[in-house]
């Protein structure tokens, strides 16, 4: 493979949106603090957080790590591993937003409903 100009570029790219995925996953992580766990699970006495990352978005911390596997993607510079890479992804992470919210719903009542009134987009600003 011929390195170029644009693959360059595009390998830049994609070691920024990494970075920078990293960046707000890690933020929404030592925001949630103790209530973050990798399984979907409520704690005693767990409040609704919603301030930082979590005013702008429900879930950023699947932001995060969407923008690190499209990164990697760009990195590898192979458009069909990017779409699979991503396409996977956002599968996974619909279905775990759907059981995480109906939990949370269940779980800690009308604070969360609240939060979910206030805060529309579930990983994307303005898209969803």
């Amino acid at each position: 493979m011929t390195i170029t100009w644009r693959s360059r570029v595009v390998f830049a790219v994609g070691i920024a949106i990494l970075l920078v995925g990293g960046a707000i996953r890690r933020y929404a992580v030592r925001t949630l603090d103790e209530y973050f766990t990798p399984t979907v699970k409520i704690h005693e006495g767990q409040q609704v957080v919603d301030t930082d990352p979590y005013q702008w978005v429900r879930h950023p911390s699947y932001t995060g790590g969407l923008l690190e596997y499209a990164g990697i993607g760009l990195v590898q510079s192979n458009w069909v591993s990017l779409i699979t890479i991503i396409g996977g992804l956002v599968i996974a992470y619909v279905y775990r937003i759907r059981i995480k919210e109906r939990t949370l719903s269940e779980e800690l009542g009308e604070p969360y409903q609240r939060f979910l009134d206030r805060t529309p987009y579930r990983m994307i600003p303005y898209v969803w």
